[in-house]
């Protein structure tokens, strides 16, 4: 019998277990939690390919749950989804047009940037951290790695006994990781925004979200940047070098294209739009009501995000054969299990709330962790995040994670926003193991990382992102009345 067979059975036993402790609940409830619970297991295990155990999962919402096709598929129609696509098609577009290693190159051949060692580290964080708001954190440390790869070389620092290569192969993993200062940056953060808004009826679009993503994501940088700096402090290299292969590369790639220009001139649209709805109803919600309405109404971050992608096939396009700066085979290479996960999430906490499931267990928790009071709860929610996303990716921890916490913040009667927020943060810093995320993965694969150096600056990065993730929600959450 192959493996698969052994997680499929698995991933049956938990559900069966799971309908044996909930045997005093309706019997409803109980198919709808089995379903929940084989599903998550089928991706905690990767039993089948990610989209597959998606769609399976919806699927076993009518067969076994019993729910009608509306509910069972619902994630599907969530506007979400169609966000979700256009922030992958425009990565993909600044990864297939080379505009983000650009970027990259381009701040890295600047003269401040290689003045000593621990600037040069500041600086791939910055990088890395920056691209990843908008990239997923693979993608960006997959572009990333060549670079610093290349920059090792250089320095003659390629070598697994050197301290300044672990503290620049982890800046990369930990760059990309703690960069969670836009809704579109990792799939948990947009997992939160939509349980908050069909669940809790909480709205967050970009600019709220930045209010206070981008404070965590500076001060976690900064945390990333000391720690590697304490740890890994041994014999500093001559890292002037690292400029001159910068600019050979920034060479190679000759002048700009109009595709590039075309990329970061729509990227630029998005975040504009994005951004106007939160900055209107600040400036004109009081004094022209009706065109802060209008504005709210018609500039949606689901609509922007689409009509972003339509302008890149709209906007013709001089040197590539398609006309445009990305063909729609490229564009339709971005990670659709992670789509249909994201959808499938949707269907099952939508199924566990509906049915009354998440509220009742949320009463159980509370009593049983005595976790009562908002920030109790939230600061549940952001270390059990954490602790799960080690153990399994990052969109499966939140999928399983989210509908029992609000369900835990409305059995207590308090609001769902912090412990959402701090869920959906928490599970982002899964940094501790190699295989806690494929960030982790691809920085141990180069040999150059030991094991219990990542182990080391995970576990310290975890603990000061717990306090800062706390931190900054505490503060910033009750000033914009979400708390």
């Amino acid at each position: 019998m192959n493996i698969r067979f052994w997680k499929v059975l698995g991933a049956l036993a938990s559900a069966l277990l799971v309908t044996f402790l909930l045997r005093h609940y309706t019997a409803e409830q109980r198919r709808i939690a089995a379903t929940f619970v084989f599903t998550v297991a089928l991706w905690a295990t990767e039993a089948f390919p990610l989209g597959i155990s998606s769609l399976g999962g919806m699927v076993l919402l009518i067969l076994v749950a019993g729910l009608d096709e509306p509910r069972a598929f619902s994630g599907l129609g969530n506007p979400i989804i169609p966000l979700y696509i256009s922030s992958l098609i425009l990565a993909k577009a600044m990864e297939t047009t080379g505009l983000g290693r650009r970027i990259a190159l381009s701040i890295m051949s600047q003269h401040w940037a290689t003045t000593s060692p621990a600037r040069l580290l500041f600086v791939l964080i910055c990088i890395t951290a920056s691209i990843s708001l908008f990239l997923s954190n693979t993608a960006t440390t997959a572009m990333m790695l060549p670079l610093a790869l290349s920059v090792l070389a250089t320095l003659q620092q390629k070598d697994a006994h050197k301290p300044f290569a672990k503290a620049l192969m982890l800046a990369l993993s930990l760059g990309a990781c703690v960069s969670v200062g836009t809704p579109i940056g990792t799939t948990p953060d947009l997992m939160a925004v939509s349980v908050l808004g069909q669940i809790a009826g909480i709205e967050i679009g970009f600019g709220k979200w930045m209010t206070f993503g981008v404070p965590i994501t500076l001060l976690l940088m900064l945390t990333v940047w000391c720690v590697l700096g304490k740890l890994f402090n041994g014999e500093a290299p001559d890292v002037k070098a690292a400029r001159a292969t910068a600019l050979l590369e920034r060479q190679a790639l000759g002048p700009t294209s109009h595709a590039e220009k075309v990329t970061l001139g729509v990227l630029l649209f998005a975040v504009f739009f994005w951004v106007v709805p939160d900055v209107a109803g600040q400036a004109f919600g009081h004094l022209a009501p009706e065109l802060n309405q209008w504005i709210q109404m018609r500039l949606t971050s689901h609509a922007v995000a689409v009509t972003s992608v339509l302008l890149l096939f709209l906007i013709p396009v001089r040197g590539t054969p398609s006309g445009n700066p990305i063909t729609w085979k490229q564009a339709a290479g971005i990670d659709w299990g992670v789509i249909l996960l994201l959808a499938a999430g949707i269907s099952l906490g939508n199924a566990i709330f509906s049915c009354g499931l998440a509220q009742a267990l949320g009463v159980v928790l509370a009593n049983a962790l005595n976790a009562h009071t908002l920030w109790s709860i939230t600061a549940l929610g952001i270390g059990a995040g954490m602790l799960l996303s080690e153990f399994t990716s990052n969109s499966v921890a939140a999928a399983a994670m989210l509908p029992m916490i609000v369900g835990l913040a409305q059995s207590a009667g308090v609001s769902s926003a912090p412990p959402v927020l701090g869920t959906a943060l928490g599970v982002s810093l899964g940094v501790v193991f190699p295989f806690s995320s494929p960030t982790n993965a691809m920085i141990y694969g180069t040999g150059l990382v030991r094991q219990r150096d990542m182990i080391l600056t995970g576990i310290i990065i975890d603990l000061v992102g717990f306090g800062l993730i706390f931190g900054v929600l505490r503060v910033a959450l009750p000033l914009l009345g979400m708390a």
